[in-house]
């Protein structure tokens, strides 16, 4: 179990919500993994993609 701050929980529902709308936009290609980040289709964030990503923009992921 993990305590969070209302924010957080803010941001993640409102995550999920945007989820939700890929899912329904994706129709069949979505991929139900499971995973709280993932791309359009619903299949997980390659890692390499990540670590480049945040190498080149550190200051566009807001955590």
């Amino acid at each position: 179990m993990v305590a969070l701050d209302a924010e957080t929980v803010r941001v993640l529902i409102r995550h999920r919500e945007r989820q939700e709308e890929l899912s329904a936009t994706a129709g069949t290609r979505w991929q139900d993994s499971g995973y709280v980040f993932t791309t359009a289709d619903g299949e997980p964030l390659r890692l390499d993609y990540l670590t480049g990503r945040f190498r080149r923009h550190p200051d566009d992921l807001h955590l």
